[in-house]
C-alpha cells in the first residue's frame, strides 16, 4: 500500500478545499442531528415545613443533648464520690482471720 504524495501547490490549486474544516461556523453550534431541547417543567418549591419539625423538635433535640451531659455529670459524680464497700486491708498472717491469700495465674487458665 503506498500513501499518495501532495505535489507542492501551484497557481491552480489556490481553490479552498471542499474537505477542510469550515472554520467559519460557530463553536457552539448543535450539530444538525442533535435532538431538540426539552424544557422540563418549573419545579414547584417544597410546601411549608410542619411547625413541629420547624420548632418543637429542635428545642427536643437541645433538651436532650442537655439532659446526656447533665445525666453524665452526676452519673460520674455518683461513681466517684462513692464511699460503699468493703476496705480490703491486706493481713499477711494466714493464721488470722479474715486471711485472704492472692491466688497466682496457673497454666490451667490458658484451657478455659
Amino acid at each position: 500500500m503506498t500513501l499518495p504524495t501532495n505535489p507542492s501547490p501551484s497557481a491552480d490549486d489556490t481553490a479552498p478545499d471542499d474537505t477542510a474544516p469550515d472554520d467559519t461556523a460557530p463553536i457552539d453550534a448543535a450539530p444538525i442531528d442533535a435532538a431538540p431541547q426539552v424544557r422540563r417543567p418549573r419545579r414547584r418549591p417544597a410546601p411549608p415545613a410542619h411547625p413541629f419539625f420547624r420548632f418543637l423538635f429542635p428545642l427536643l433535640v437541645v433538651v436532650a443533648g442537655v439532659a446526656v451531659v447533665l445525666l453524665w455529670r452526676e452519673g460520674a459524680k455518683a461513681v466517684l464520690d462513692t464511699t460503699d464497700g468493703t476496705d480490703v486491708a491486706a493481713v499477711d498472717d494466714p493464721a488470722a482471720p479474715g486471711f485472704l491469700a492472692f491466688a497466682t495465674p496457673t497454666p490451667t487458665l490458658l484451657v478455659a
